[in-house]
């Protein structure tokens, strides 16, 4: 389908956490706009959460919906006119990790430290004070 004025514009999608502010990678970028021109136009953010779009078709007084989704997080979609986007090209959109994203976050220790939960760690910082505790003592008795 062609569209009126044939015109193209360039956007750049940056993708982010909206409870940490850190960029995503690889999220799925869909662009679509009412009018029909523009539909599943797809691109994946790079490692640092941007991904930058060429060529999408620009129609004046059109409204584009930009959706980006990844695993763990719930999608987001944001709109824009035509106008908007011609003056912006630049669009961030921030994902909301899920629930069972956020628990995972919350409870877990980094995974190079091979211990499952934050409790883990806690168990062992204690054990530890124990020991060093009770070395402390046992040198003042002497």
């Amino acid at each position: 389908m062609s569209w009126p004025g044939g015109e193209y514009i360039g956007i750049t999608v940056y993708v982010y956490d909206t409870s940490s502010k850190s960029p995503i990678p690889h999220a799925t970028v869909t662009i679509n706009d009412a009018e029909g021109y523009v539909h599943g136009i797809q691109g994946t953010t790079g490692p640092y959460g941007y991904v930058v779009f060429s060529n999408i078709p620009l129609v004046p007084g059109d409204t584009y919906y930009i959706t980006a989704s990844t695993k763990g997080y719930n999608s987001n979609t944001v709109s824009y006119s035509s106008f908007q986007l011609e003056e912006l090209s630049h669009v961030s959109i921030g994902l909301t990790p899920t629930q069972q994203q956020q628990q995972t976050s919350q409870t877990s220790a980094p995974s190079w430290l091979g211990i499952g939960t934050i409790m883990d760690i806690i168990a062992i910082v204690v054990t530890i004070a124990g020991v060093a505790a009770i070395a402390i003592l046992s040198r003042h008795k002497k």
